[in-house]
């Protein structure tokens, strides 16, 4: 039976004391928070206008449910338009219905015994034969999220038992992340199993000899398999490190799986530390001209000798040499990502990372979109017009990816042997299903153009770039003949609807099902 559930019982309420406020801004929060109990409008108010301008948290907070990623209104929408026979829901909705992740059972079999007599299991996510158990959580975790909601839009309760069994089998088994790639598959996993949860958690309401999920055992999973994975704070805390990442895209994803888990758990102080790391680590992410000669400075460059050479992916021979490292000076172009030119996969990764979080973040009152809406609509429109541009001319625009302006580029450079390698196909793969699902962002689109008022993505001027023989669509809106483009409305046009939605391949890590639950859905308010 479908029962919706949009409150908890506590509102969760803290107190920042590290942090100097004003008299004003006291005064508005005690204002906002006094009347917490009669007008939830005014609270998002609050909080919306306190986190846009300074760095300072409410008081008091009540979150809002189901509201990881889709909230209640918004999933009703979609539910009316596929009853409705309307596309591209529907569409998208029997693509879903038809996955293997639809009928996908948990596969826990490469879950290997924790260390010592600690109890539980682990999942050992080293690059080789051990990493499958960490493959099949991620596919697990896209299924839970899958019947999850199938349940919410057919009401058939098979599909939400189906998800009851994949999340009741990690929590009661998962205590750890190991190996190189631990954090990131917790990530992964983290941002898929909230979202099933939270719609499970507020919708559903078992039938007569039927259960839920365990929630006390789904919530002390998050806190000993995932957090300590994915957050800084957790790590230091449990004597496991530091989360240093220098890709962008491992980092992203674990401030999502924080939101999420933050949101989930109705825990603030977790979910504004991950709003915090947002705003930071977003404008080192993405690259504007208005950031200067370089981008925003990124203390850990990993296993790149400079940070030119990051950019760049050590794509020419003198990333190879500490000397020589250094003179590495990319030709920076607004709109490119700190992983552009290592492949769109997993630049594409980071983006939709940074607006899933975005969007969570949005449900509960705080509005981080506007708070770096060039930088986001630029980097969605320089990604969508170099896939444009590669897709009718089978190479880059001169200058991408290179140090030197009027310079094609062909090859790379093994960083370990510092000699020439081959570049991966596309040259940079941007063809790839991973690079164009997550580039051709409906999350984005939805919340600058449908729910934001903005015309469209701007065609940005790329040098050495022409939009000669690329189909590009107009703006909403636009008179026929005017040359009113909009990248992202083409690329969502061309690479996502039917068949685009990587149904059962663990790669499509953080976007799945984006058509059917944020295809202009505005705030989920149907238009008058």
């Amino acid at each position: 039976m479908q029962n919706y559930n949009t409150s908890d019982d506590q509102p969760f309420c803290w107190l920042d004391l590290y942090r100097p406020y004003t008299l004003f801004i006291l005064a508005v929060i005690f204002i906002g928070c006094w009347s917490l109990a009669g007008s939830a409008n005014a609270a998002t108010l609050v909080e919306r206008s306190i986190l846009t301008e300074s760095n300072t948290h409410p008081i008091e907070f009540q979150f809002k449910h189901p509201g990881v990623l889709v909230n209640l209104d918004q999933l009703k929408f979609a539910k009316a338009r596929v009853a409705a026979g309307e596309n591209p829901w529907k569409a998208t909705f029997d693509d879903m219905q038809a996955s293997l992740l639809a009928t996908r059972v948990p596969d826990i079999s490469v879950m290997q015994p924790a260390p010592g007599n600690a109890g539980g299991k682990v999942l050992n996510c080293n690059r080789g034969v051990e990493v499958r158990g960490c493959k099949n959580e991620s596919t697990d975790a896209a299924a839970a999220y899958t019947q999850a909601l199938l349940w919410f839009f057919t009401e058939n309760e098979t599909y939400a038992q189906r998800a009851v069994v994949i999340l009741d089998a990690y929590s009661g088994n998962l205590i750890d992340h190991i190996g190189v790639d631990g954090p990131l598959f917790a990530a992964w996993a983290a941002q898929y199993f909230t979202r099933a949860a939270e719609i499970l958690r507020y919708t559903y309401t078992p039938s007569s000899g039927k259960k839920n999920f365990d929630l006390e055992r789904f919530n002390n999973m998050l806190n000993k398999a995932f957090l300590p994975s994915i957050s800084d704070d957790e790590k230091a805390k449990r004597g496991k490190g530091s989360w240093k990442p220098y890709n962008s895209n491992w980092d992203t994803a674990a401030i999502d799986a924080l939101a999420n888990i933050g949101v989930f758990t109705n825990d603030g102080a977790l979910f504004f530390s991950a709003v915090e790391r947002w705003k930071d680590r977003v404008r080192r992410s993405i690259y504007l001209a208005s950031d200067g000669s370089a981008p925003i400075r990124t203390p850990f460059i990993g296993r790149f000798k400079s940070e030119g050479c990051a950019w760049i992916e050590n794509r020419v021979q003198a990333c190879c040499h500490a000397d020589t490292a250094a003179t590495v000076i990319p030709h920076y172009q607004s709109g490119q990502t700190s992983e552009t030119c290592r492949d769109f996969p997993h630049a594409g990764i980071g983006l939709a990372s940074i607006v899933n979080a975005a969007e969570t973040a949005w449900i509960q009152g705080v509005d981080l979109y506007s708070v770096e809406k060039e930088r986001i609509m630029s980097a969605f429109s320089y990604a969508s017009q170099i896939l444009l541009y590669y897709e009718k001319n089978k190479t880059y625009p001169r200058g991408f990816c290179s140090p030197v302006a009027t310079e094609t580029l062909a090859t790379g450079v093994n960083s370990s042997t510092c000699s020439p390698k081959p570049l991966k196909s596309g040259p940079l793969n941007p063809l790839g299903d991973g690079g164009r699902q997550s580039i051709a962002s409906e999350i984005a689109y939805n919340a600058y153009v449908i729910r934001g008022g903005e015309k469209g993505f701007p065609v940005l001027d790329i040098p050495n770039y022409s939009l000669n023989g690329i189909p590009m669509l107009l703006i909403r809106g636009a008179r026929t003949g005017s040359r009113d483009f909009d990248p992202l409305r083409t690329a969502i046009s061309r690479y996502r609807g039917n068949q685009g939605q990587l149904t059962e391949n663990y790669n499509a890590h953080v976007t799945l099902w984006e058509t059917l639950t944020h295809h202009e859905v505005g705030d989920g308010t149907p238009n008058p």
